[in-house]
């Protein structure tokens, strides 16, 4: 078996920029899909209810009280739901689009 030589921590997110690269990303299909005309009101909005709903379906998930699968067939439903659009609109290829 191989051992690792070495092991990388990204404290600082020199590496990778967890953060800027989910809002370049939501960004990006919040314009692509026209969530606004889907009744999400800004970016903004979409972002916020992001963050909400992830964290707790992420620490739900650490609970062991949902599992993966569900975490993403969950998830953007209930972030249209918080941010006041229409969760019956979401295109099925959402989710896939965001990872």
């Amino acid at each position: 078996m191989k051992t690792y030589q070495h092991l990388f921590f990204d404290l600082d997110h020199t590496l990778w920029d967890y953060d800027r690269n989910v809002t370049e990303s939501l960004q990006e299909l919040y314009e692509i899909y026209g969530l606004h005309d889907l009744g999400i009101p800004s970016f903004e909005k979409f972002f916020e209810s992001f963050h909400a709903v992830n964290f707790q379906l992420w620490d739900w998930y650490n609970e062991g009280k949902i599992d993966k699968h569900n975490l993403r067939k969950e998830r953007f439903p209930r972030i249209f739901d918080y941010a006041g659009g229409r969760a019956d609109a979401i295109p099925a290829e959402f989710e896939e689009d965001f990872m």
